[in-house]
């Protein structure tokens, strides 16, 4: 890594792409709390399209005194002149305007603070990168043209839910009206109400044909309530929200900005720490990742999928940098909010990480404890007697033999399902996909446990790490497509390997696989979705089996999380 204050063209021109993806996202979490603070709502897309260009002031005035070392404030000050600017024309009336202006402020701050810092640790091997490679320069520009239009669409939406034609796949009514953070803040409520179980199916009515309809209708429309099913611990994180913000609307755009910022951060700091050239390839394939539609339709319903496997991803850094505290509060987070990362916990026993094991069991006991003292024993109680048998039992799985749900779902679990849609004899659907299921757990903790003896360097254990996530969030019975963001991330830390025209092609194709789903009729899509599965499933089993050869140290200075 290069300290350097200012870097080269292509430096700057990554961090531009990075200001202008992140300036949609941060904007959507400051000005929703302003306007239920001030009561001065604004248009949202207005207010997202000013917060690109006080991001654009920020950059031009930080190239034009790149070289005036005295001159440091001036593209801040610049980028608060716009954003006063802005303010003033965005709003309506005095409230209008002082959210507005007070929101394009803290936009300014953001890229005042964001930009010297990126461009003083951004590889020193992108400058120059561009000379000699117009066509793979091109490519990337425009991915970089298209990941900021798709986040500035995308924000829009999660700042005013009634623009549902800014969403990622507004074809698709399901995902434009689904939304996971319901059933989080609902359930955040439920403990903290003190129910005495708020597990229960009974709680948790869409918003159609129920008694609890309008109540429903008023808090969270234009969406309907999920269901609730994850570890009494996580609700301490949407507890958070609600105690903070008052409206869903607001809890919506906040936790948004709040999971935006963290994927990207996770990206950037992982690239750091591979280093070298598979460092900086893995970085420059970050927009990808992010554009893709698993990435942008799970940050839209806001579900904690990519914030878990960031934040273990994070956790592997942490470990790996000599901060065993930080990694294991980081992984944690992840194993008490969604289970399946705890199979992590098997590699580190296996290569002797007895210390970041005792520091994440503390910490997921510390998680528990919380939990304890502010919703009490009740919903630990209600998971253990009521919610685990049902999932186990498929009782509280029943929807998975919808129509809705067979396609999309990627489990191992779900095989038998689209068996018997296709006319496949299976028996019983759902005896043979506990079979499935069990036999799968066997597989991947066997094949978990031969990987981790192993250890050929950093990007080896990073592409094990991401591999095993990959297969334990298939152990789930429900695995929608939000599980292939940390396979696109395992083929980013793999690509140093790729060479040739063949070879990206095959890749360019496997992404294509990965995330695009064709208009198909049921039959069709569903035979597709099978076709999806055996890949996802091929791929993590053949990287986590089949690692690099051992490799140098990591060298040059990395920005450590936290």
């Amino acid at each position: 890594m290069n300290a350097r204050p200012h870097g080269r063209l292509e430096r700057f021109g990554f961090a531009a792409l990075v200001l202008l993806t992140l300036s949609p996202v941060v904007i959507q979490g400051l000005w929703r709390p302003l306007a239920q603070a001030f009561h001065g709502d604004v248009d949202c897309l207005r207010v997202t399209c000013c917060s690109l260009a006080v991001a654009t002031a920020e950059l031009l005035a930080h190239a034009a005194t790149a070289q005036r070392r005295e001159n440091r404030w001036l593209p801040g000050a610049l980028a608060g002149l716009v954003a006063l600017a802005c303010g003033g024309g965005v709003g309506r009336d005095s409230a209008a305007i002082a959210t507005a202006t007070a929101a394009l402020l803290g936009v300014a701050a953001f890229c005042a603070a964001l930009l010297p810092w990126l461009l003083g640790r951004l590889p020193a091997g992108l400058d120059g990168a561009a000379a000699g490679r117009r066509g793979i320069t091109a490519v990337l520009i425009v991915l970089g043209v298209a990941t900021v239009a798709e986040t500035t669409r995308l924000g829009v939406f999660m700042g005013d839910a009634s623009h549902p034609e800014f969403s990622t796949l507004p074809d698709m009514p399901f995902l434009v009206h689904h939304s996971c953070l319901t059933a989080y803040v609902e359930g955040a409520g439920l403990a903290t109400e003190g129910v005495d179980n708020l597990y229960d199916m009974a709680r948790w009515p869409d918003l159609n044909g129920t008694p609890r309809s309008e109540a429903y209708a008023g808090r969270y429309a234009p969406f309907g309530l999920d269901a609730f099913a994850y570890p009494p611990p996580f609700l301490l994180l949407p507890r958070l929200l609600i105690s903070w913000l008052g409206t869903f609307a607001s809890q919506r755009a906040v936790w948004f900005t709040a999971n935006g910022l963290f994927v990207a951060a996770g990206l950037g700091i992982v690239a750091a720490w591979l280093g070298g050239r598979a460092g900086q390839r893995a970085l420059l394939l970050a927009p990808l990742i992010w554009i893709s539609p698993p990435t942008l339709a799970t940050l839209q319903v806001g579900n904690i999928h990519l914030a878990v496997m960031v934040a273990a991803m994070l956790a592997l850094v942490a470990f790996e940098s000599r901060r065993p505290a930080l990694g294991g509060a980081l992984l944690a987070f992840a194993v008490v909010a969604k289970i399946s990362p705890g199979l992590l916990l098997l590699v580190l026993l296996l290569r002797g990480r007895i210390r970041e094991v005792l520091w994440t069991a503390g910490f997921m006991l510390v998680f528990v404890v919380l939990a304890l003292l502010v919703f009490g024993d009740g919903p630990f109680i209600a998971f253990v007697s009521y919610e685990l048998p049902r999932l186990s039992s498929g009782e509280a799985l029943t929807f998975l033999a919808g129509p809705e749900s067979i396609p999309i779902n990627l489990a191992p679990f779900g095989i038998p399902f689209k068996l018997a849609f296709l006319g496949v004899p299976v028996g019983d659907p759902w005896g043979t996909a506990r079979l499935v299921s069990q036999g799968y757990t066997v597989i991947i903790v066997v094949l978990t446990a031969a990987a981790a003896r192993t250890d050929n360097g950093p990007r080896a254990t990073a592409q094990m790490w991401a591999a095993v996530l990959v297969l334990a969030s298939l152990r789930s019975p429900l695995a929608p497509g939000y599980v292939s963001f940390a396979l696109l991330w395992l083929l980013s830390i793999r690509a140093i390997e790729i060479r040739g025209v063949a070879q990206i092609l095959g890749m360019a194709a496997t992404w294509a696989l990965l995330v695009v789903v064709p208009p198909l009729g049921p039959e069709h899509l569903v035979m597709y979705s099978l076709l999806q599965q055996c890949l996802v499933l091929g791929l993590a089993m053949h990287f986590l089996v089949r690692q690099p050869s051992a490799e140098a140290p990591l060298a040059g200075s990395v920005p450590q999380p936290g």
